[in-house]
């Protein structure tokens, strides 16, 4: 296995028919941290999505993950990302406790479709107390601040120690010790 996270290799990706990123190459090695700064519409969310697997690069664009250039299933490339967005922030329109929204992080999903583990929810409860907020864990995700629930989601990104964790505008609607 090489020793890179993310390798994205001539990239081209149009967003409703539009040029968003142009022959992109750029690697992230293990043990680095970026940063991605930018004006409102240069790219960066597209960036994101592009990394989470989300949307795929045309006219043989590839992105590859954890060291492997052969493709892997999404679900298992998944279980090593971690995405938090105000985008994903805003649809996440199920009925959940704060625990049910962390625990969808196994899944990749937005909202409980498979049964959830003693094990798992042990997972989840325990990465809502080491952001310190375990008081979250019964109340409607609905029903949160946006704060509140952009942590939620965090826990949520975290719940299965991933490899990578993306986060897309991470201090909108925290406040200042939060952040």
């Amino acid at each position: 296995m090489g020793s890179f996270l993310v390798e994205i290799n001539n990239a081209d990706v149009f967003v409703g028919g539009n040029p968003v990123l142009k022959s992109l190459s750029w690697t992230m090695n293990e043990g680095e941290n970026w940063a991605v700064v930018g004006n409102n519409g240069s790219g960066k969310t597209t960036l994101m999505k592009l990394i989470f697997g989300e949307i795929i690069p045309v006219y043989g664009g590839q992105v590859h993950w954890f060291g492997k250039r052969e493709h892997s299933p999404l679900l298992e490339i998944r279980e090593k990302l971690g995405y938090v967005s105000a985008e994903y922030q805003n649809n996440y329109d199920r009925p959940a406790t704060g625990w049910e929204v962390v625990a969808s992080g196994f899944f990749s999903s937005i909202g409980l479709h498979e049964s959830v583990s003693s094990g798992q929810k042990e997972s989840a409860l325990k990465a809502m107390a080491h952001l310190g907020i375990e008081y979250l864990s019964n109340k409607s995700f609905r029903q949160m601040s946006y704060g509140e629930a952009r942590r939620v989601l965090l826990a949520r990104a975290m719940v299965h120690r991933t490899k990578l964790l993306i986060l897309d505008e991470p201090c909108a609607g925290l406040d200042i010790p939060t952040r």
